[in-house]
C-alpha cells in the first residue's frame, strides 16, 4: 500500500485471511514449525485447532522452548 493510503487503513485492508495464510494446528511438533518458519522465512504464525484460529507462535520462543529442552536434557 502507498504510504499516503496508510493513514485510512485498517487491519482488515491489509491482513492475510486465516484460510489463505501459512498456519499449523496446535498438534504439530515445535521443531517442525520452526522448520516451516525457516522455510516461508517469517517469524510468527497463526496456530488453529479444528480450523478455528486459537493463537500464534513466534520463532523466538520455539527456538527458546527446544534450547531449555536439550539443556535439560545434559
Amino acid at each position: 500500500m502507498p504510504r499516503h493510503e496508510w493513514p485510512r487503513l485498517s487491519a482488515r485492508d491489509i491482513m492475510t485471511p486465516l484460510h489463505l495464510a501459512q498456519h499449523v494446528r496446535s498438534d504439530v511438533p515445535a521443531l517442525d514449525v520452526l522448520r516451516l518458519m525457516e522455510e516461508d522465512d517469517v517469524t510468527h504464525l497463526p496456530v488453529t485447532e479444528g480450523g478455528e484460529f486459537v493463537g500464534t507462535v513466534n520463532r523466538d520462543r520455539v527456538l527458546r522452548l527446544i534450547q531449555e529442552r536439550v539443556a535439560h536434557k545434559n
